[in-house]
């Protein structure tokens, strides 16, 4: 038997990981080399289908509006982005497709689409990318510019974002950037921004399907600093100050980091500071922390014990009051949102918080005191909703839910049987804490549930 030497010791410590490029190449010689040229074979693609003619010119500035009042592009212009940019170009195609009511969910959106899903499919396996792909990346994590065809489901959007959060690190010299002190250009501004806004993509998909985040939350806190520096934007202060929201929510409920009072007073001192500058970003993600809270401690409070009954039933009702009154909130923002006289789609993450609000009210209709105002502000949700199939189809299904109540009150036959299959569906809402998102579940499970649903 061979006894290991110190030598034979020392040398085995020295081993490091192997860099990603070289597993990447060994894995080539394995199966077979990454394609090259994708950039060329797209722009062909698109060439060869009409895209880039003038009749998509209007769909295609549509598209590019949409995706730069969410995150602005870096330095490229429309024209740069056609003739240079090929996969950002077909992703602003692909938000203005969605955004047409003759175009969406068209053959043409639905092979455009899938170029594109290909095409990052395979950049997902080079390392390192450019900063345009990554940026693409960001935009395919966050947005569902998919066609929605029955049966369809969203992209795994915490995957995604994971992916782009990846690909960051390997790619961006972020402990370089992160401690240098006012001293950022151009390049490394546009590098920290795409940073932390794919962080706080990720980190609301890490709170919405329960799953983990890629990214200590310690590490984020000093990244929300980072925009004080001169040269950072409006729109920047505005990403760093939601990823603070987002970081102190993942803290309490993924990492149960601080108590429940602990929680909401970093809530609350984060609406204290930022909501007086009547900027609807902000307000928008405030509601939708708040409502996320209010339902993790309900849950919580389900769960606990009480020195007797009736105090438990008095703090039961209260939270659900709250619960309720940040589920209007979050449809009363998402309305105002929705309010421009051009159809825009939104990220998902919106459209799903939306429908997460809706069955929320859903639920407690029973306790809602004024019920028709609330069936009328849902209403007005899914009317305001000008996009096809924008909306998730389970908030039609909440809005059902919350009409047949308000007609059950106006024909004075409330009589709600405890175990009414009316009030039931799939999975189990009251425990929703983490509670998943319902973009796991294909849109055609919703269909049909109620022969009143209304398609969007």
């Amino acid at each position: 038997m061979h006894i290991p030497s110190e030598t034979d010791i020392s040398a085995t410590t020295d081993i490091q990981p192997a860099p990603i490029t070289v597993v990447r190449h060994v894995g080539s010689l394995i199966t077979e080399p990454v394609a090259t040229g994708e950039n060329d074979s797209l722009r062909v693609n698109m060439t060869e289908m009409g895209l880039d003619s003038e009749n998509f010119a209007s769909v295609f500035q549509h598209g590019f509006e949409q995706i730069a009042s969410w995150y602005p592009f870096p330095n490229e212009t429309l024209t740069d982005l056609k003739e240079n940019q090929p996969l950002l170009f077909a992703v602003c195609l692909l938000a203005g497709i969605r955004a047409t009511a003759g175009l969406n969910r068209t053959n043409l959106h639905i092979t455009l689409h899938t170029l594109v899903k290909t095409h990052l499919g395979m950049k997902t396996l080079d390392t390192p990318i450019d900063i345009s792909t990554i940026h693409a990346m960001l935009i395919f994590s966050a947005w569902s510019f998919g066609p929605l065809v029955p049966g369809g489901r969203y992209i795994d959007s915490w995957l995604m974002s994971s992916t782009t959060i990846t690909h960051c690190m390997l790619s961006f010299p972020l402990s370089e950037l992160v401690s240098l002190v006012g001293l950022y250009d151009e390049t490394n501004r546009n590098m920290c921004r795409m940073w932390i806004q794919a962080s706080l993509v990720h980190l609301k998909y890490a709170i919405g399907t329960g799953r983990p985040s890629v990214v200590s939350c310690d590490h984020l806190h000093q990244w929300t600093e980072i925009v004080k520096y001169p040269g950072f934007e409006t729109f920047d202060h505005i990403i760093a100050a939601e990823l603070k929201l987002y970081t102190h929510l993942y803290e309490a409920i993924y990492n149960t980091a601080s108590s429940v009072p602990e929680a909401w007073e970093n809530v609350n001192r984060w609406g204290r500071k930022y909501l007086g500058e009547s900027n609807s970003t902000l307000r928008w993600a405030h509601s939708c922390a708040s409502l996320i809270l209010s339902r993790w401690e309900l849950a919580k409070q389900n769960k606990s014990t009480f020195p007797n009954a009736l105090m438990r039933n008095e703090r039961i009702n209260e939270l659900t009051e709250t619960v309720i009154r940040y589920a209007q909130c979050v449809l009363r923002e998402f309305f105002v949102l929705c309010t421009a006289e051009t159809p825009f789609v939104r990220p998902t993450y919106d459209y799903l918080l939306t429908a997460y609000a809706g069955v929320t009210l859903a639920e407690y209709c029973a306790s809602i005191s004024d019920v028709h105002a609330t069936y009328t502000l849902m209403e007005d949700v899914r009317t305001q909703a000008r996009i096809p199939k924008s909306i998730v189809g389970v908030f039609s299904w909440a809005t059902n839910v919350v009409q047949k109540k308000v007609k059950d009150v106006l024909d004075s036959k409330v009589a709600v049987i405890p175990n009414d299959t009316f009030y039931s569906y799939p999975g189990s809402v009251a425990d929703w804490a983490p509670f998943r998102f319902i973009d796991s579940m294909p849109a055609s499970d919703w269909d049909g549930m109620n022969g009143s649903i209304q398609q969007f």
